[in-house]
């Protein structure tokens, strides 16, 4: 993210945490910034499936927030989809 656009990140984290909360599947989700680098961050988000996932992935809605928000964004999203071992 751009240097000093925090609170923008956590403006955009809270608002996608609001409809990811409405969205079937969905079970929880984090976001953690780097303690090396204050302006790196990752989230994480637990979904029922990954149906619920690439569901998610293409809510209109969650779009365009990114879209909204893509000028703080200095790096290109680069979504990983881990499992448990259950």
């Amino acid at each position: 993210m751009k240097p000093g656009s925090l609170r923008d990140i956590q403006r955009l984290q809270a608002e996608l945490w609001e409809i990811a909360s409405n969205t079937p599947g969905y079970i929880s989700g984090e976001t953690m910034f780097s303690a090396e680098n204050p302006d790196s961050f990752m989230t994480l988000s637990r979904w029922e499936s990954i149906d619920y996932w690439w569901a998610w992935e293409s809510n209109t809605e969650r779009r365009s927030l990114f879209d909204k928000y893509s000028g703080i964004m200095e790096v290109t999203r680069s979504p990983r989809i881990w499992k448990t071992t259950q």
